[in-house]
Parts: structure tokens; sequence; C-alpha cells
């Protein structure tokens, strides 16, 4: 008789705590799949394409992104992955083009850009070295064009300046001009 009641309150409970737990579809043309426990995500979660194909999977503590998440190009290749704490970008990022060429990559903290990041050509060359401090650009190290050679970077210093955006074969095709490491508009 004990036995019997004590997993009556086993079952009761469990059953409890999967009626917190739901999956939900939503209608933004992306479905996403996922736990919810008191209307906050918890858990792994998976978004997904229109086409079917996945977008991003990653977790949830306390409805905030929490540690390792991946996001994908329409294509199935991946995109992005880095991890997530307390809903913020932090650690190492690394981002593909969507044939799968490495594209850049660096370390965030609480979500601002900080060091050394470097980006690539999609033909897999070097193209810039850029450094920044508490999510600010501070210096454009280099910049190459899609053969390796050096192209004129700007008159960026210490955070202020123009800095030169080039196409792959090294021609200026805009500028950006920057105060204090943040773009003016």
């Amino acid at each position: 008789m004990k036995i019997t009641r004590i997993l009556f309150i086993v079952l009761l409970l469990f059953s409890t705590f999967l009626s917190c737990r739901s999956n939900k579809t939503f209608h933004n043309q992306n479905r996403e799949f996922g736990a919810v426990e008191n209307e906050k995500k918890i858990g792994k979660w998976k978004y997904f394409y229109e086409n079917g194909n996945l977008y991003q999977i990653g977790r949830f503590a306390k409805n905030q992104e929490a540690g390792l998440w991946k996001i994908y190009h329409e294509n199935g290749n991946l995109s992005q992955v880095g991890r997530f704490k307390n809903g913020k970008q932090n650690g190492k990022w690394i981002f593909y083009y969507d044939d799968g060429t490495l594209q850049g990559k660096g370390n965030l903290n609480q979500g601002k850009l900080i060091g050394k990041w470097v980006w690539y050509h999609e033909n897999g060359t070097l193209y810039t070295e850029r450094s920044f401090k508490n999510g600010k650009l501070v210096e454009i190290i280099s910049s190459f064009d899609g053969n390796g050679n050096a192209i004129n970077k700007g008159t960026f210093l210490n955070g202020t300046g123009s800095m030169y955006i080039h196409n792959i074969e090294g021609k200026i095709v805009d500028s950006v001009n920057y105060k204090f490491g943040e773009i003016l508009k």
C-alpha cells in the first residue's frame, strides 16, 4: 500500500512537470522547436528555414541563449559557431561563407567584439585584421586584396578616421567614417 501511494505521488509529480513543458511551432515562416517552462525557453532548441533545413541549434537557460550555438546557411552549410553566456555572445566565434570557406574569426565578451579579428576573402586569402576593444574598432592592422597584395586601409588611427572597404580585386567600393571606434552616420 505504501509503495502504491509513493508511486502515485511520483507519477503525479512527473505528469505535472510534463504539463509545464511543451513544444511549440511558431508562425513566422521559420519553425522553432524546444521546451518551454513557465513561459520561458529552456534546454535544446532548433530553428528551421521555410525549406526545412536547419537554421540554428542551441540551448536556453532561463530564457537566454547559453552554451554552444551553431547557425547554418539556408543551403545547410555552417554559417557561424560560438558560445553564449547569459544571452550574449561570449568567447571565440567563427564565421563561414555559404560554400563552407572560412570567413572570419575572433572573440566576443558580453556580445562585444574584443581583441584581434581576422577576415578572409571567399577564395581563402587574408582580407583584413582588425583590433577591437569593448565592441569598438581601434585599429586596422592590415588589409589585402584577393591576391595577397597590401591595399590602402584608409586614414583610421586610434578609433578615428576613414576605413576603406575593398572588393576581392582590391578596388575601393565604399568608405566608412569612425569617431572613437563608432561609425558616424
